[in-house]
């Protein structure tokens, strides 16, 4: 029944669309001594392809599920500031690995919505400002949602309501402005962005307050993050270790917009009632850790690790995402 089932799709929605919130949970390194004044400045090379590692683990059931994926970036300049265009090159997952470059593959649309190319545009200072291609983005979705629920479904009861519920909740959670969907497209990214060109004293605590457009929250959510800087041991990366958290409003506007987005979705004589997804969301955690070693010339990730965890009384979900240069 759809009783059983709006906790999993759920954790689907997130593991699918990795929505971008954090929490002051992060161990910060030891002070420094020196008190260096520290920062990676945002430049990154133009019209050159670099390529990422993206390690990709869920916990589902208590057991690590990881997905290996290498993508391709490659930065213009846009005005003051860049287009970051993100494209696909391989996919690893379940000991098979593939060549997204090449087309035709047989991959189940929940999948290939993730894969397609898509340019984001960027601010001076690298924090990610809008989807281009998010109308076709959302349509995809979407149209993915039928899919995803045919994995989700033990019976065709089940698979039924669950794709009227998957169309439904991606519907209305989609249906807003490319200026709030960057968290959804690019994996990793935005997190990393955020703190582009942070400074501050070598060890030394550095609070920075952001506001960020989501889909999950009516309205901006206002981030603080604590934040310590360090050089590496080779002088050519800056290691930011960073944590930080929506206000408590923030996350509750958020947790009550899921739950609206739920009744939204469930289909008509379901026997779920608002209380019980009420209690699924109640008292929500958000916690993100970032430990990311940036290049002290273009401010990009030599390799970042950035750990998500979702904490509601009724879903605790949580991803790690391993981004490594190569």
């Amino acid at each position: 029944m759809i009783r059983n089932l709006v906790g999993s799709a759920f954790l689907a929605v997130l593991v699918l669309l990795q929505p971008a919130v954090a929490a002051a949970q992060a161990a910060l390194p030891p002070p420094a001594a020196s008190g260096e004044v520290l920062q990676a400045r945002f430049a990154p090379p133009l019209d050159r392809p670099l390529r990422y590692r993206m390690t990709m683990t869920e916990l589902e059931e208590g057991k690590p599920v990881t997905m290996v994926m290498v993508q391709e970036l490659t930065f213009t300049r846009n005005g003051d500031g860049y287009v970051m265009a993100l494209r696909w090159l391989s996919l690893t997952a379940g000991g098979e690995t593939l060549d997204l470059t090449k087309g035709n593959l047989p991959l189940p649309p929940e999948i290939a919505v993730m894969i397609r190319p898509v340019s984001l545009e960027l601010g001076p200072t690298g924090q990610i400002l809008r989807v281009r291609e998010w109308d076709r983005y959302r349509r995809e979705l979407i149209e993915a949602a039928p899919a995803l629920a045919e994995m989700m479904g033990s019976n065709a009861k089940d698979k039924a309501e669950m794709s009227v519920f998957m169309t439904n909740f991606f519907t209305q959670f989609t249906a807003v402005p490319a200026e709030r969907a960057t968290w959804l497209v690019a994996y990793g990214w935005p997190e990393v962005m955020l703190l582009a060109g942070t400074v501050g004293r070598a060890g030394a605590p550095i609070s920075s307050r952001h506001v960020v457009q989501s889909v999950y929250a009516p309205e901006p959510l206002n981030y603080e993050f604590q934040t310590r800087l360090s050089r590496t041991a080779d002088g050519k990366g800056l290691r930011n270790v960073s944590a930080g958290s929506p206000d408590a409003a923030g996350a509750k506007a958020m947790a009550a917009q899921l739950v609206a987005a739920v009744m939204t979705g469930l289909s008509e004589g379901t026997d779920i009632d608002r209380s019980t997804v009420e209690k699924l969301f109640a008292n929500p955690k958000f916690s993100t850790q970032l430990d990311m070693d940036l290049d002290l010339q273009t401010g990009l990730p030599r390799k970042a690790k950035i750990v998500v965890r979702e904490k509601f009384d009724g879903i605790d979900q949580s991803s790690t995402i391993l981004l490594e240069a190569l």
